[in-house]
């Protein structure tokens, strides 16, 4: 079996996924496990994940950005306002 789990990176996102992940380990040790992350938070998850389980969990991150939603805008709207799609594009990039 394999189980891929994706969080932010922080150890507020990081530690119930090791949880979990023991768990999962303790039912079926021979699952692969996988922990993708945001890059900006990738040292600290890889460092969180190799305490807990050596390398027997792969870290990999990921490029994420936020993407800016806000409710008083309309779907068009959105894709329109230059502040709303010139920060989405940016964050593209910026991790």
């Amino acid at each position: 079996m394999k189980i891929l789990a994706i969080g932010g990176g922080s150890g507020g996102h990081v530690v119930p996924v090791v949880a979990v992940f023991k768990e999962i380990l303790k039912k079926k040790p021979d699952t692969e496990l996988y922990f993708w992350c945001d890059k900006k938070f990738a040292p600290q998850a890889t460092k969180i994940m190799q305490q807990s389980f050596g390398e027997q969990v792969s870290v990999s991150k990921i490029s994420s950005g936020k993407f800016r939603r806000y409710n008083h805008l309309t779907f068009w709207q959105h894709l329109t306002v230059p502040g709303v799609v010139f920060g989405n594009f940016i964050d593209i990039f910026k991790n």
